[in-house]
């Protein structure tokens, strides 16, 4: 276990630094140019003026994209053998999540632990983490060393890294679906708008029908009649507060 550490922190120098295909800087560089950036920020947004016929498709594909790297998982298996310094063969073992727990090893200081404890973190760690998504535990693990000194203590330390990584990712997709829907719906009236054009003659023929019956309600205003309305006499207030005391409990 512990040259497969060292082989893997050798490796690892490089690990986090390239944009992989399934980073999040490599799927929102995938996002057309049309539908602008205000998408991913935390305000109301409004679709462009401009919308290819094929917008909604593409949206659905670089969406489908954010879905697809959620799905991906560290693949753990031997590609080939080596011989150690004890003079034995060793089995030669490819895991993405060696990787990036070796990098995050080099970016935090080593408790002070036992080299076989440490081992046995290291481990535990790893194999806590290969449920999630790989590029968030990669992501996760680099935010997690940009805040904290000291490699984690447990898995719990690096889960919510983890899961904002993710989250992330969930947000942006359902912010695709969405503005894929909407997309769809603005080309749908937009095209309904050109194969039937609305008639400037109706639009006008329509203001001058309802100012005329704005009009009118206003003439049958002035026109009512209040004559009958009247303010009651003293004598009918004194009896109406006579009445009002004698309901009244004592």
């Amino acid at each position: 276990m512990g040259q497969e550490i060292a082989i893997r922190q050798d490796q690892a120098v490089t690990a986090g630094s390239s944009a992989t295909p399934y980073s999040i800087t490599s799927l929102k560089a995938m996002v057309p140019s049309w539908l602008g950036r205000g998408l991913f920020e935390d305000v109301a947004y409004a679709m462009p003026a401009q919308i290819p016929a094929d917008g909604p498709r593409q949206l659905r594909d670089v969406a489908q994209r954010f879905r697809d790297s959620l799905s991906e998982r560290a693949v753990r298996e031997v590609i080939g053998q080596r011989e150690g310094e004890d003079g034995k063969v060793h089995p030669l073992i490819s895991d993405p999540l060696d990787n990036i727990l070796a990098e995050l090893r080099l970016r935090t200081t080593v408790r002070n632990e036992s080299r076989s404890e440490a081992e046995s973190r290291f481990k535990l760690l790893r194999d806590d983490c290969r449920p999630h998504c790989l590029e968030a535990i990669r992501e996760g693990a680099m935010a997690y060393a940009k805040a904290n000194k000291f490699f984690p203590a447990g898995y719990g330390e690096l889960l919510p890294y983890i899961r904002a990584a993710e989250s992330e990712r969930q947000r942006t997709m359902s912010k695709l679906l969405e503005a894929a829907k909407r997309a769809e719906e603005e080309l749908a009236e937009r095209k309904r708008l050109k194969d039937d054009p609305v008639d400037p003659a109706e639009v006008a023929a329509f203001v001058k029908e309802m100012e005329s019956a704005a009009g009118m309600r206003a003439e049958d205003t002035k026109k009512r009649d209040y004559s009958n309305l009247r303010q009651p006499s003293p004598d009918e207030l004194a009896k109406m507060a006579e009445e009002f005391n004698e309901g009244r409990p004592a």
